[in-house]
C-alpha cells in the first residue's frame, strides 16, 4: 500500500505545511507544532478500501473525520472540514478497512462531521405536483446503488414518486407509479439491481392498506415493474412505511414495517430469479413480530424502539445469508423539540419459532446544518468490498426546485 498527504494552511491548496506518506501497515502521525491547529485544505491519495482520518488531537484516540480511499489525488477544502478540524486538527491516521462484523461495521460509523452531498435536477425533469411546499409532502427514502448511483422515495398530494440519478447525482428518470389513489412510497431498500418499496395512501394514516412495489434497477435510467412480485396487504392497518429486502440461500426476504413500524411483516419469493414471471412472494406474511406482542430479545442493550421510517436487512459480514443470523437498521428521528437523528442496529433471528429480534448498538448522528433528517429519507449502505457501512441523509424537498442536500456519513 502506498500514498500520501499534502496539507494547507490556506483554503485554496496554497501555503503548504507538511507531506506525508503512507506505506505497509496502518498508523498515526502526530503532527509538529507548524501543522497544529492549522489546517484550511489537504489533498491526499489512498487505495481503494483504505482510510484516511484528521484527528482533532494529537492522539489516534481523538475525535475524527474519515475520507475514503479512491486510488486517485482528492482534494478537500474548508467546505469540507468540520469545525473541530477546520483550524483545529492536530494529527493523522490511515486505517484498512475490513471489519470482521455487521455490528463492528456499524459502531465504526463517525456520527460527527458528515460530507454534504448534492442531488440536482435537471430542467427537463417534471416532478409531480405538490412534491414540495409543505411538510405533509416530501421525500421519505434514499439508496445507493453498488454502482454509486442514488433513488429516492416520496410522496405528494395525488401520487407517489422515486427519482433515479447517474454517477454524478444528476436525476435521469422519474417514476409516479399508479395503484387506485395511494400517494406516499415510504422508506425502501435497494439489494443489487433490484428495488422493493411500500405504497399507500397518506390521508388513510395507521388504518391504511398498502402495496409492496419491486423493480429491476439493472439500467437505471430504465428501470422495469416487475408486477408479478407485487404484495397487497389489504387489511386496516397493513401500512408499509418501510421495506427492507435481502437474497437469502434459496429465497428473497422482504420485511414490510407498517405504520411507525409497530409491526414488522416478513414475506418470502418462491425462487432467487425475481425477474422470472413465475417467481411470487408469499401472499401473506410467513412470520409477525411487534415490540408490544414479543418485547426485544434477550442481552438487548435497552427496551426502545423507534418510529423508524427506513428500515435496511443486512446479512453478516462475509458470510452466507442465514436465518439465524440476519441484521437490520431502523432510523427515526426523535421529533420536537430534539430533532435527533437516531440509528439503530437489531440482530434479527428468524430460525426460531417466531422472531427473535435483539438490539444490539445506537447511534445519535449530527447532521452538517440545513433540514437532512432521518425523517424524511435516510439509508445504511454496505460496502461489501471492504465491509464498511456508508450512511445517507437527505432534506425533505428538492428545496429551490434544484437541488437537494444529502449528507454522507463514514
Amino acid at each position: 500500500m502506498s500514498g500520501y498527504l499534502i496539507s494547507y494552511k490556506d483554503d485554496s491548496w496554497r501555503g503548504e505545511m507538511g507531506r506525508h506518506t503512507f506505506s505497509g501497515a496502518a498508523g498515526f502521525t502526530a503532527w509538529p507544532d507548524s501543522q497544529n491547529d492549522r489546517l484550511s485544505s489537504f489533498r491526499y491519495k489512498l487505495p481503494v478500501g483504505w482510510d484516511l482520518r484528521i484527528h482533532e488531537h494529537r492522539s489516534s484516540s481523538s475525535r475524527f473525520k474519515a475520507w475514503r480511499g479512491a486510488n486517485a489525488d482528492v482534494a478537500v477544502n474548508k467546505d469540507d472540514l468540520p469545525g473541530y478540524i477546520h483550524d483545529q486538527a492536530s494529527g493523522h491516521s490511515w486505517v484498512k478497512l475490513n471489519y470482521s462484523s455487521i455490528q463492528q461495521a456499524f459502531d465504526a460509523v463517525q456520527p460527527q462531521g458528515p460530507t454534504r452531498l448534492l442531488i440536482t435536477k435537471p430542467s427537463r425533469i417534471v416532478m409531480p405536483a405538490g412534491y414540495k411546499g409543505d411538510m405533509t409532502w416530501h421525500q421519505q427514502g434514499i439508496q445507493k446503488t453498488s454502482r454509486g448511483e442514488f433513488v429516492v422515495s416520496g410522496s405528494a398530494p395525488g401520487i407517489g414518486y422515486l427519482y433515479f440519478t447517474d454517477y454524478e447525482r444528476s436525476i435521469v428518470n422519474v417514476l409516479t407509479p399508479a395503484h387506485g389513489n395511494f400517494n406516499h412510497l415510504g422508506g425502501f431498500q435497494v439489494a443489487g439491481n433490484f428495488l422493493a418499496v411500500g405504497y399507500e395512501r397518506y390521508e388513510n394514516k395507521e388504518q391504511g392498506d398498502s402495496k409492496i412495489l419491486f423493480y429491476d434497477i439493472a439500467n437505471i435510467a430504465a428501470p422495469v415493474a416487475l408486477e408479478h412480485l407485487t404484495i397487497t396487504r389489504s387489511r386496516a392497518g397493513d401500512t408499509a412505511g418501510a421495506v427492507g429486502l435481502i437474497a437469502l440461500s434459496d429465497c428473497w426476504l422482504a420485511l414490510v414495517a407498517n405504520w411507525n413500524a409497530a409491526r414488522l411483516d416478513f414475506y418470502t419469493s418462491t425462487s432467487l430469479d425475481l425477474r422470472n414471471n413465475a417467481t411470487r412472494f408469499s401472499a401473506a406474511p410467513i412470520w409477525s413480530w411487534s415490540k408490544a406482542t414479543h418485547g426485544l430479545g434477550a442481552g438487548s442493550i435497552d427496551n426502545t424502539w423507534g418510529a423508524y421510517q427506513n428500515i435496511n436487512l443486512f446479512r453478516q459480514a462475509g458470510s452466507t445469508s442465514r436465518m439465524d443470523d440476519l441484521w437490520f437498521v431502523g432510523m427515526h428521528t426523535d421529533r420536537f423539540p430534539s430533532m435527533e437523528d437516531w440509528a439503530d442496529l437489531y440482530h434479527l433471528n428468524l430460525s426460531a419459532s417466531s422472531p427473535v429480534v435483539t438490539k444490539k448498538s445506537k447511534k445519535h448522528y449530527y447532521n452538517s446544518g440545513g433540514g437532512q433528517r432521518f425523517v424524511y429519507a435516510s439509508s445504511f449502505y454496505y460496502d461489501t468490498t471492504v465491509k464498511a457501512f456508508e450512511v445517507y441523509s437527505a432534506e425533505a424537498h428538492i428545496s429551490d426546485g434544484v437541488k437537494s442536500r444529502v449528507d454522507r456519513w463514514i
